[in-house]
C-alpha cells in the first residue's frame, strides 16, 4: 500500500485542479493570478503555486521515467511459451495516458481531465512505487523467489480476496487459512510449519 504521506503530490495536484475554475470565477482577484509564473526579480510567486509547480513538474517527471520503462518492457521479447509465441516483461496496468496529465496553464480550461484529477496524478506515484520495488529485486543479493512472487502478487485482482465482505456466507475464509494466504502473500515464514518444525518455504 502506499502511504498517505507518498502521494500528498498527488492530492496537492489533484486538489488545485478542482477548485481553481470555481475560485477563479468566484473571486474576481484569482483571475489575476498566473499560477504558471515563476518568481524572477521583479516578481515573487506565492509559496503555495510554486510547491504546486514543484509538486506538477515531479510528477511528470515520475511519469516519464514510468513510461519509458514500461515501453521498453513492451517491445522487447522476454521469453516464447512452447506455441513459439512471444512473452513481454510484465509490468501493471492502469498508467494513465499522458494526454489525460493537463499542463497547469489548462487548470483554468474546464477540461474534463481535471475531474478525478487526483487519483490519476496518484496512479504515477503507485506505478513508480511499483517499479521501484521490482527494481530492487533485481540487485544482488535478492533472492529469484522475492522477484517471482512479487510479480505473482501483482497480477490483476490477486489480493480481490482480502476485500471480500465475510459477513456474505460465500465470502468467508476459515481463519488458518486466511493466514496462512497473507503469510504467503506477504513472503513471510508461514506459523503452521513453524509450530511443526516443518520447512517454512
Amino acid at each position: 500500500l502506499t502511504s498517505m504521506a507518498a502521494i500528498r503530490r498527488a492530492a496537492w495536484v489533484g486538489t488545485w485542479a478542482l477548485v481553481w475554475t470555481p475560485l477563479r470565477q468566484l473571486h474576481a482577484p484569482f483571475r489575476a493570478v498566473d499560477i504558471t509564473a515563476e518568481s524572477a526579480a521583479d516578481f515573487q510567486q506565492l509559496s503555495i503555486f510554486t510547491e504546486l509547480q514543484d509538486a506538477h513538474s515531479t510528477l511528470l517527471d515520475d511519469y516519464d521515467y514510468v513510461a519509458r520503462t514500461y515501453e521498453q518492457y513492451d517491445r522487447q521479447v522476454f521469453d516464447y511459451c512452447k506455441e513459439g509465441l512471444a512473452h513481454f516483461r510484465f509490468h501493471p496496468d492502469g498508467l494513465p495516458d499522458r494526454d489525460t496529465l493537463l499542463p497547469l496553464a489548462c487548470f483554468d480550461s474546464g477540461s474534463e481531465h481535471l475531474q478525478s484529477a487526483q487519483r490519476r496524478y496518484s496512479q504515477i506515484i503507485h506505478h513508480a512505487a511499483w517499479l521501484g520495488f521490482w527494481n530492487a529485486l533485481q540487485l544482488p543479493g535478492v533472492a529469484r523467489r522475492e522477484a517471482v512472487r512479487f510479480i505473482a502478487v501483482s497480477q490483476y485482482q490477486a489480493g480481490a480476496f482480502l476485500n471480500a465482505v465475510p459477513s456474505r456466507r460465500d465470502f468467508r475464509i476459515p481463519t488458518w487459512a486466511l493466514r496462512i494466504a497473507v503469510q504467503r502473500r506477504l513472503g513471510l515464514p508461514l506459523d503452521e510449519a513453524l509450530a511443526r518444525g516443518a520447512p517454512t518455504c
